[in-house]
């Protein structure tokens, strides 16, 4: 009984490390792009500029 959860444990461990270094290699890859925070930061400002505008009309 306990020879069992231990093997059906250990495959869990090695399939969580497994995802964890394709998750690391995925976003690794992606890498950080400038042009993407850029337009994130411009479309923020865009909602609090329209969110202020209502607020005073």
């Amino acid at each position: 009984m306990f020879e069992g959860a231990k093997k059906e444990y250990d495959q869990a461990i090695d399939r969580n490390a497994t995802l964890g270094e394709l998750a690391n290699q995925k976003s690794a890859s992606s890498g950080w792009r400038p042009s993407r925070a850029l337009s994130s930061v411009l479309i923020l400002s865009a909602v609090a500029i329209a969110i202020a505008i209502l607020i005073i009309l």
